[in-house]
């Protein structure tokens, strides 16, 4: 690191007269050289001018001005100016006032966070032990926040710039006022443009009370997702395109479990378009991203579930759960129908629902790519523990018609209509803390063997296969078992029970013996059955 400092002040105090500050300080030539060249190589300043006088207790800002280094984008000045008066304990007012022109903080950015997200790569390799030791030590999270008076009466901070810029983020136009009177904050108008799109967002908050008491809102429309990506997480740059409109208003008293539960209200609308989005590029373990990743694992499977469903079957539930062996049968491969479901990319995700009565009713979600489409309503019954409260999400998925048409599974759809539905087969369940999901495997591949089925006698041949693959018996049967009416159906359905009870289904007049292959393969799969 090279770094000059210069700086002069000269001060004047008189208790009973007028006071004053005056300052010049300079931070050049910042330079930072590490191996990986990953800080600015250009030379950096800030300088910083102060003049301020006080008079009986009133401050009068006539300057303070921080010039960083500019670039071809910015002058990168800021100055602040106003009055502040502290004649009253307690009660400070004023009103302050901030202008820039155009800002540039990309150096500077990169310069202090690549630091830090250095640090945080270096410490990705936290054990388990060490992570529960740091939760542990952490603050109630059930406990709500003190009610907080400010020493700040009537005092108010108004902020214009014209521009900001930092990497492919490009903000225009931003004008924000903050008013606060002890513990009552106002945060009206914040409204910019962000990469030629507007947003603006309000704030009502009472810190005066326990848990605080607020009102928000937010209105977002056509947000370009590319350039925050891009400049925020660069190793993901390119994952993402496409544009996010948003509206929300939610209001309520409490931010822990409890008060969510008691008071929280309103409605949120969100719409995302044209992303272009891999599910390979989807992270994260929250409710959503799990969500996306199994509804495009189950489906990548369903092709060949159609096609051969004695062979997929321990392919889908290995592909649904992604658990078990990584070995696939021998009628999957990597290429055909397949994999173009797997990675057909997500271009749309829409989100509408309200709050209220201690839940979060999810009216409608979709999730949609060339390929599919996946509808879900649902509920979050809110619980005093927050991660406990449960989730209730059915979801209904369909495949592109001429997809499910390839694999027999489009039955009546009409010729106009670009999705044929498939039976409701997956839900979201667990909690906040630990969601699930819950397939119903008897729905799906009911669908599928209907679709490979084509005659009964061959349907009938498939579904016994599959029952001796799920009971685990063989494909050879008496006579008078095949006769038995519904048998194979039965014997089918029970073996799926099995499946779903994570035990063996119970076989006639055979050795307990028999049932540990289904046994070592669901336990292997699920683990074994909590009692």
């Amino acid at each position: 690191v090279s770094v000059a400092i210069n700086g002069n002040a000269s001060a004047q105090y008189d208790p009973q007269g007028a006071s004053a500050v005056k300052a010049d300080f300079q931070v050049t030539n910042l330079v930072v050289k590490d191996p990986k060249g990953q800080f600015p190589a250009t030379p950096l300043e800030a300088k910083m001018q102060v003049d301020v006088s006080v008079r009986k207790q009133v401050a009068d800002v006539r300057q303070f001005k921080i010039m960083l280094t500019p670039t071809a984008r910015a002058t990168n000045q800021v100055q602040l100016s106003g009055q502040v008066d502290m004649s009253r304990t307690n009660a400070i007012q004023g009103n302050l006032k901030l202008v820039a022109d155009s800002l540039d903080f990309t150096s500077y950015y990169d310069l202090f966070m690549g630091e830090k997200k250095t640090s945080e790569k270096g410490s990705a390799s936290t054990t388990p032990q060490t992570a529960r030791t740091s939760a542990s030590a952490s603050p109630d999270a059930n406990k709500e926040p003190e009610a907080i008076q400010l020493p700040l009466h009537n005092f108010t901070v108004e902020a214009a710039i014209r521009r900001l810029y930092l990497h492919e983020v490009e903000i225009a136009d931003w004008q924000t006022t903050v008013k606060i009177d002890g513990g009552h904050v106002v945060l009206n108008p914040f409204k910019l443009t962000l990469n030629g799109a507007p947003a603006s967002t309000t704030l009502d908050i009472d810190l005066r009370v326990p848990g605080w008491k607020y009102d928000w809102s937010l209105s977002a429309q056509a947000i370009p997702l590319a350039p925050l990506v891009n400049s925020f997480q660069p190793e993901r740059k390119g994952i993402l395109s496409g544009t996010l409109t948003a509206q929300a208003k939610l209001g309520g008293a409490g931010i822990t479990g409890a008060g969510l539960q008691k008071n929280l209200t309103g409605q949120f609308d969100m719409v995302s378009t044209n992303l272009n989005l891999s599910v390979d590029n989807i992270q994260g373990k929250n409710v959503s991203t799990r969500l996306l990743k199994t509804l495009v694992s189950t489906i990548a499977v369903i092709p060949d579930l159609a096609k051969n469903p004695t062979s997929t079957a321990t392919s889908l539930l290995q592909g649904l759960t992604g658990l078990g062996s990584s070995r696939t049968s021998s009628t999957s491969s990597s290429g055909g129908l397949t994999a173009d479901l797997k990675k057909s990319p997500i271009n749309s995700i829409v989100l509408h629902g309200t709050a209220g009565s201690g839940r979060v009713n999810l009216q409608n979600a979709v999730v949609q790519s060339p390929a599919f489409e996946a509808q879900a309503t649902g509920t979050i019954t809110l619980t005093e523990v927050l991660t406990n409260s449960p989730i209730q999400i059915p979801v209904s998925v369909s495949l592109e018609r001429s997809v499910a048409q390839r694999i027999n599974m489009a039955g009546n759809t009409p010729t106009n209509v670009t999705y044929a539905k498939l039976p409701d087969f997956l839900s979201m369940k667990g909690t906040l803390g630990n969601p699930k999901t819950d397939i119903n495997y008897v729905a799906l591949a009911s669908a599928a063997m209907q679709g490979a089925g084509g005659k009964a006698g061959q349907a009938g041949g498939t579904l016994q296969s599959l029952n001796s693959l799920l009971s685990g018996g063989t494909n050879t049967t008496s006579s008078s078992s095949t006769n038995r009416s519904g048998g194979k159906v039965g014997g089918l359905l029970q073996g799926i029970g099995g499946l779903l009870n994570n035990s063996a289904p119970a076989a006639t007049n055979a050795p307990a013996t028999n049932q540990s292959p289904v046994n070592n393969l669901i336990n292997g799969l699920f683990g074994p059955k909590k009692k």
